[in-house]
């Protein structure tokens, strides 16, 4: 059983991750070559000043690098009162209240803020469920039997706030145990329309974040929350992905700790939503009902008996093995010395940790921001051709109560007119 932290410690760690482009890759280093936090800091900031001069002056006509600058006691102070303020407390790395599963993936955070209970992060059986923010109304109902029927089993849901699936899967865990985790600090609504969801969670659940409190989501914060609900989760479920949704992170990021990753099948007519047959096909396991994630938990924990929290699948290389004593760059760390560790950090290894797989599939927050509305994409649809209620369905990715309540809200307007035989006009057409 590892000590407590002393407030001490506690403040140097909270210094040392909240640094420019010090991240968890980096804390891990330092933390293995001098042991704690505070000793740490004392080596970087030694190291600041007497490289600085030197460095500037010999490579004058040298890239550019990222320069690692500790950050103030005053403004961590600043934070722990926000964060005191709100009712929220921090979770350390090493301490006993770290969320277990988490702790046991490479270069995990070094530090979470919560709001709520943070008590539901501990122990194994959570299952993280996340999909479509434009999810149909199946996938919708699938996705609150999903949480509910989890819950019952004594399982909490994680998932990340977001619209669509990630709502329903957290409003419906609440009453037995649901986790969000957030892209921005913890304090930061986002999306605004979970504005109630975002305070039940924080009355019932519990909402996580790696980030310091003030700080807006932006698009290359997503990868690193999915990371965070993929670590947390015995097992990540996908449901209704697009072969670019963000959901698709997560799984990658599940498959290479080791964890079970499942998929709901859907139809292959539908290109918007066949990111789950996708996974299917490259071995996840297909979820049609509760007992397929049960199964596959249950299953993965007799194999590992009591030598391990996770099981490798078939084909993942050997480093996707978790950790289960220091984190991967804590031990690379050992053996190297802190100049080597601090020119990796401004050569901007932490942030490629952060976006691995963001070529892969990441949807830009500005796209999201900047979503044309319900209205707009159906305009363009009946611009483009599509002349009935049902063609509508087909061709857009709302959901059908969507389509139905855009329309009725465009034909008050004037824009559309609505036949009796499904039909629809356009009379002022968006281009």
């Amino acid at each position: 059983m590892p000590a407590p932290l002393t407030d001490k410690e506690k403040l140097a760690r909270l210094r040392l991750i909240r640094s420019e482009n010090i991240g968890a890759v980096t804390f891990h280093a330092l933390l293995a070559m001098y042991g704690s936090a505070t000793r740490a800091l004392t080596h970087v900031a030694h190291h600041i000043e007497t490289h600085t001069e030197k460095k500037s002056s010999s490579n004058k006509n040298s890239p550019r690098k990222r320069a690692v600058k500790l950050a103030s006691e005053k403004d961590v102070r600043r934070e722990i009162e926000k964060l005191n303020r709100l009712g929220g407390s921090f979770l350390f790395f090493g301490e006993r209240d770290y969320p277990t599963l988490l702790g046991e993936i490479p270069d995990p955070p070094p530090v979470l803020a919560t709001l709520g209970h943070p008590h539901l992060l501990q122990g194994e059986n959570i299952v993280a469920i996340v999909g479509a923010r434009r999810a149909s109304v199946n996938a919708l109902r699938f996705t609150a039997e999903l949480a509910q029927k989890l819950g019952d089993e004594n399982y909490t849901v994680v998932s990340g706030l977001a619209s669509g699936i990630d709502t329903e899967a957290n409003f419906y865990a609440l009453s037995k145990g649901s986790v969000a985790v957030l892209a921005g600090g913890v304090d930061q609504l986002y999306p605004a329309e979970n504005d109630k969801l975002y305070n039940e969670l924080k009355a019932r659940g519990v909402l996580v974040s790696e980030m310091p409190l003030g700080v807006q989501p932006t698009a290359r914060y997503f990868p690193r929350r999915n990371r965070i609900i993929a670590g947390l989760a015995k097992m990540t479920v996908v449901i209704e992905a697009s072969p670019m949704s963000g959901s698709l992170i997560t799984a990658k990021w599940a498959a290479d700790f080791g964890r079970e990753v499942g998929a709901v099948p859907g139809s292959p007519f539908d290109g918007k939503r066949n990111g789950g047959n996708r996974l299917i096909r490259d071995g996840a396991i297909m979820v049609e009902s509760v007992d397929d994630i049960l199964d596959a938990v249950t299953s993965a924990t007799m194999i590992i008996g009591e030598s391990s929290h996770t099981r490798v699948p078939p084909g993942l290389p050997p480093h996707s093995l978790p950790p289960h004593s220091l984190p991967q760059s804590a031990r690379a760390g050992r053996g190297a010395d802190i100049e080597q560790i601090l020119e990796a950090a401004m050569d901007g290894e932490d942030a490629l940790l952060a976006t691995r797989h963001d070529h892969e599939a990441l949807p830009k927050l500005e796209e999201i921001d900047n979503e044309p509305s319900q209205s707009e994409v159906i305009s363009g649809l009946l611009g483009s051709g599509v002349s009935s209620f049902i063609e509508l369905c087909e061709a857009s990715d709302l959901s059908v109560p969507d389509i139905r309540a855009t329309l009725t809200m465009m034909s008050l307007r004037g824009e559309v007119f609505w036949h009796e035989d499904g039909a629809i006009e356009p009379l002022m057409v968006s281009r």
